[in-house]
């Protein structure tokens, strides 16, 4: 459907607005609780294939063996290997799908056939992933503090709603603060299109997952872990994501090297 939709059209028209406008669509779709690939499709394919397929793409994490978001069904894998990020045919059926929280579907991509389908340098490849997964932590984050915002604005404790309290106030201007920040940084870095740039968002975003999931369980109190509550529909997401290509310590050391050549 988001390819009937022409949505992947967005970062193949040559202009540099588009990868800004796919980082928007990323962000609006995971706000929603989508469960579509469109960091692979949107941001990275287009490095590596000329037009969009039917093809379904996993990319392998940088710092684990798996499982990765999106296996069990990719038909291509992308491998970072050295300098280079190589996309391969999966064999059908080698996948194993890992029961998890995560929402997302996880799974072992199994054995590639034959060697790789395409190529382009890994540095951009994992510039594109890094945005795709700021914007992602974004929209589940916005969802999140929204969902939080007015459960507080209803909850009653001490004979007043919750959410009128000065030290609930300042904490959710903390984390809209957090939000804020990775909001922009996100869509700096899909604008700019630079490995600086991309590994400063994703640190933040990372960092700023892990914040609002603690927080947010903490002031929804038992409420927040009932499957009913659909709270867990974001954090659990963010937790993935906080770990995803390395994760934050991988985003900092990147960024640290790119910003004061520190290896």
């Amino acid at each position: 459907k988001m390819r009937a939709g022409r949505f992947f059209d967005l970062a193949r028209s040559g202009e540099r607005s588009t990868l800004l406008d796919m980082a928007l669509v990323i962000e609006t779709v995971t706000r929603a609780v989508g469960i579509v690939p469109l960091t692979a499709h949107g941001l990275v394919a287009p490095l590596l294939f000329q037009e969009d397929s039917d093809q379904i793409i996993a990319i392998q994490d940088t710092a684990a063996a798996g499982p990765y978001r999106f296996a069990g069904d990719a038909t291509i894998l992308i491998r970072f290997e050295g300098d280079v990020a190589n996309a391969y045919r999966c064999i059908p059926g080698e996948q194993v799908a890992v029961k998890s929280n995560y929402v997302y579907p996880l799974a072992f991509a199994g054995t590639v056939q034959g060697g790789p389908v395409a190529s382009a340098p890994a540095a951009a490849v994992r510039r594109r992933h890094r945005i795709g997964i700021s914007a992602e932590c974004v929209g589940a984050m916005d969802a999140l503090l929204k969902q939080l915002v007015d459960y507080l604005s209803v909850r009653e404790q001490f004979g007043r709603k919750i959410g009128s309290f000065q030290a609930i106030h300042h904490r959710l201007a903390e984390l809209s603060v957090l939000l804020e920040g990775s909001r922009w940084l996100a869509r700096e870095a899909a604008w700019l299109d630079d490995d600086e740039s991309a590994a400063l968002a994703a640190t933040y975003a990372a960092k700023a997952a892990r914040r609002l999931c603690w927080e947010a369980h903490e002031l929804a109190g038992a409420r927040g872990f009932s499957v009913d509550f659909g709270l867990y529909q974001h954090t659990l997401r963010l937790q993935a994501l906080s770990i995803e290509a390395g994760g934050i310590q991988e985003h900092a050391d990147s960024a640290a090297e790119l910003v004061w050549s520190i290896s």
